[in-house]
């Protein structure tokens, strides 16, 4: 997919598409992020209340053993490549609930994997809670779609009370990358063809 958004331009833009809609129908901080080594990388980000963060969150770095952003890509990922990525690392600290014991991650991620959607509380960052569900294109995840949200002030409902909206936006987003790859992987093939 990299490969492809080289050529073709325009992923952030493309995302937006889906974010704004998302955050505004949730008051909540809406986050696409795609995998960036050990991380998932902050591609797009629109507030629909009140900042996640004082400073933009375009370009942040989400670790793999911390918070639902991040895990919403990679509990999804194959397991044998997970484990590749994953086994013998030295994570690091956060907050007390950050999780560095790969027996603990890895029972964090099974739990994720059978409810569906990654949840997190403080993990990263005290003072946040987000839940997130992977991004999938031909039956692979490509990244994660994330609702993020300030712990204080209390709010009347849930954050997960908004998986429905969310994951339909993660189906949508699925499908603009997927016409978007296939539009890419034409015009590559009729460039190929003109050049005979």
């Amino acid at each position: 997919m990299a490969a492809v958004w080289e050529r073709t331009g325009g992923l952030a833009a493309l995302a937006q598409r889906v974010l704004e809609p998302l955050a505004f129908q949730t008051d909540r901080t809406a986050i696409f992020a795609v995998p960036d080594g050990l991380h998932v990388r902050c591609v797009a980000a629109v507030n629909g209340g009140e900042p996640l963060r004082s400073h933009p969150l375009v370009g942040e770095l989400y670790p793999a053993n911390a918070g639902a952003t991040s895990r919403g890509y990679f509990a999804f990922l194959d397991s044998n490549e997970r484990r590749a990525l994953i086994s013998g690392r030295v994570f690091a600290t956060f907050t007390g609930l950050t999780k560095v014991d790969e027996h603990e991650l890895e029972r964090l991620i099974v739990e994720t994997v059978a409810r569906g959607y990654a949840y997190s509380e403080g993990e990263y960052d005290y003072a946040t809670r987000a839940i997130a569900v992977p991004i999938m294109l031909r039956g692979r995840p490509v990244g994660s779609l994330s609702l993020g949200e300030s712990k204080h002030p209390a709010r009347p409902d849930d954050i997960r009370d908004h998986l429905p909206a969310l994951q339909g936006a993660a189906e949508q987003l699925s499908a603009l990358l997927d016409n978007r790859a296939n539009s890419a992987v034409v015009a590559r093939q009729t460039k190929t063809v003109r050049a005979h």
